[in-house]
Formats: C-alpha cells, sequence, structure tokens
C-alpha cells in the first residue's frame, strides 16, 4: 500500500531534470495514479493529512483474495495437528533455546495455533512481545 503522497514523492524524485512547481507535480502524479496499476483503496486512517488517499495494485488485491479464500477452505480440517503435551513442550524449548518467556496469552495463541487443525489461523495480532529472561 502507498499513499498519495509516497507517489508524489517519488514522481519528484524520478524527474532529474527537476519541477517546475508542486502544480506540475500534483498532474504528473495523477497521471501515473491513473495510468499505472493503482488501485485506490476506501478512506482509512488520517484524512486530515494533505495526499492521504491510499493505493495498491490489483496483483496484491488478488493476492489477499487468495489468501482468505485459502484460508476459508482450510479452517477446521484438522490440518498439521500437533498433541498439547507435544505443543507445551515445542513452547518450552523454543524459550529456553533463545532466552526469552511467552506471556500467558501467548502462550495460549501458539497452543491453539499447533492443536486446533485450522491450517491458518484468524487470531489478532499478538497484544504484547515475548519478554527476554
Amino acid at each position: 500500500m502507498v499513499t498519495r503522497a509516497d507517489v508524489l514523492a517519488a514522481v519528484i524524485d524520478a524527474c532529474p531534470d527537476g519541477i517546475e512547481d508542486l502544480a506540475e507535480a500534483e498532474a504528473l502524479t495523477d497521471e501515473v495514479l491513473q495510468y499505472g496499476p493503482a488501485v485506490r483503496l476506501p478512506a482509512s486512517g488520517a484524512s486530515h493529512l494533505s495526499n492521504s488517499d491510499r493505493y495498491t495494485s490489483e496483483d496484491i488485491l488478488q493476492a489477499e483474495r487468495t489468501l482468505l479464500q485459502i484460508t476459508r477452505e482450510r479452517y477446521d480440517q484438522q490440518v498439521a495437528v500437533v498433541d498439547a503435551d507435544v505443543a507445551r513442550l515445542a513452547i518450552d524449548t523454543y524459550e529456553v533455546s533463545h532466552a526469552l518467556t511467552f506471556s500467558e496469552e501467548q502462550r495460549r495463541v501458539l497452543e491453539r495455533l499447533l492443536s486446533a487443525g485450522h491450517g491458518v489461523d484468524r487470531s489478532s495480532a499478538w497484544p504484547d512481545r515475548a519478554r527476554p529472561r
């Protein structure tokens, strides 16, 4: 994902002879976005900033669609299920070998990932980082 501001900066950087003024830079940016592979995304985030429109490309959108489809197809298919005792042993071993400690919530997430059999899990990001010992 890029913002219009990112594209504007890239357009300015790509002009070795410089650009006369901001209006020219804006016009060139509009052309790049119109004729390039850019797909405008819905508004999100800090819209009070100038040039905050967000873009991606159709190939990225297609890759995301494919991942979602695969995730839905594999959900609850009992793929790569690890025994609960083996999962705990693997987590403990990882903590010791990397000199860190997972929080209880992180351990629960890992245990679920290893034993739920979903192939891919749709859980949210971990709330905190593992703490070094």
